[in-house]
C-alpha cells in the first residue's frame, strides 16, 4: 500500500460525500485528481476488502464520491439488498472498465504492429497479461 493510498483512505474513511476539488485541496494539490480517483477506486477492488465506492453525479459533469468501508457501521446500516445491488453494479462498471482498458491497449500494439516495431507490440500486450 503506497503513501498515497492510504493518505486517500484517511482522508474518505469518514463515510461523507467528497468533491474532487475538495480532494485536490486537502492534498494541496500536490496530486492531481487523476492519481486521487485512481487510487480511491483501488478501494473498490479485492485486494482491499472490496469496499463500497459510491459515486453521485451533480450535474455540469461533475461527480461527488463517498467510501464505505466493508464492515464499518453505515455497511451494516445499509439495506442488505441495496448493499448488494451496488456492489453488483460496481463489479459490472470495473468488469466495463477493464474490457475498454484492454480494448485500448490492444490497439495501441494494433498500431506497432503497423509501424513494423513487433518490439514494443509484445511489451504492451504483456502489459495486458501481467495487469491483475
Amino acid at each position: 500500500m503506497d503513501t498515497l493510498s492510504i493518505r486517500v483512505w484517511a482522508f474518505m474513511v469518514d463515510n461523507r460525500w467528497h468533491y474532487p476539488a475538495e480532494m485536490e485541496d486537502h492534498f494541496d494539490n500536490k496530486h492531481t485528481w487523476a492519481s486521487i480517483s485512481a487510487r480511491a477506486r483501488d478501494f473498490r477492488k479485492e485486494k482491499w476488502n472490496e469496499n463500497l465506492m459510491l459515486s453521485e453525479p451533480r450535474g455540469k459533469g461533475l461527480f461527488r464520491y463517498q467510501l464505505i468501508p466493508r464492515g464499518s457501521a453505515y455497511w451494516h446500516a445499509m439495506d442488505p439488498d441495496e448493499r448488494e445491488r451496488l456492489l453488483e453494479e460496481q463489479r459490472n462498471r470495473r468488469f466495463y472498465e477493464k474490457i475498454a482498458w484492454v480494448q485500448e491497449r490492444v490497439e495501441v500494439a494494433i498500431s506497432f504492429l503497423r509501424a513494423n516495431n513487433s518490439s514494443r507490440a509484445l511489451k504492451v500486450l504483456e502489459g495486458i497479461y501481467h495487469e491483475e
